[in-house]
């Protein structure tokens, strides 16, 4: 069974800020599950983002919107998920 992280502790496991993270899942990078007003991380997608994004350059919007873009194809892939 998956662990399950809210995106300050996702922000502290990956060493970046809050809404580092809430850029990423906006631009579809990284998969999350809405509760009320938040959102929480499964393991097995933070896993799946890790393994895809590893290398690259992720410091700001534009770039983030850059690695959206050439990475659809493998987010169309993976948005099937079992929740």
């Amino acid at each position: 069974m998956d662990e399950f992280y809210t995106q300050a502790e996702l922000a502290k496991l990956l060493h970046c800020n809050s809404r580092q993270i809430g850029k990423l899942r906006r631009s579809g990078l990284l998969s999350a599950i809405r509760i009320g007003h938040g959102y929480i991380y499964r393991q097995s997608d933070i896993d799946s983002f890790w393994n895809h994004c590893t290398g690259m350059n992720l410091s700001n919007d534009g770039k983030i919107l850059l690695a959206s873009k050439k990475s659809a194809s493998f987010l169309r892939k993976d948005k099937h998920s079992d929740y």
